[in-house]
């Protein structure tokens, strides 16, 4: 069974004996990709109308991904999105590119300009 690096020894079963749905996306640091948010945004409708509890080592890589989904099939305005994202941490040079790619690429998909 697999434990990501940053999770609690055991994570997945404490999360399930607690009655709760555990499911990790790994998602490396260094480099998001497009898949990942795209599983993120796949888990994330698949849920929809459930209580949630998402998480990550440092709330970074999540704050990204929920402004993302947000902005893209929420439909909400950047501006609603982007103070939370910025309340944990500003994005470095991976995640700024990347959100504004995904933005980019994905946008046009979802109607949004």
């Amino acid at each position: 069974m697999y434990d990501a690096e940053y999770s609690l020894p055991g994570e997945r079963e404490i999360v399930n004996s607690l009655g709760m749905r555990y499911i990790h996306i790994p998602v490396v640091w260094e480099r998001p990709t497009r898949t990942d948010l795209e599983r993120f945004f796949e888990t994330m409708d698949k849920l929809s109308g459930n209580r949630l509890f998402i998480h990550c080592a440092a709330n970074k890589r999540v704050s990204v991904f929920m402004a993302l989904y947000r902005q893209l099939r929420l439909e909400w305005p950047p501006e609603t999105v982007a103070p939370d994202v910025q309340a944990i941490w500003e994005p470095d040079a991976v995640w700024r590119p990347f959100m504004k790619e995904m933005i980019r690429k994905l946008a046009p998909k979802h109607g949004l300009t």
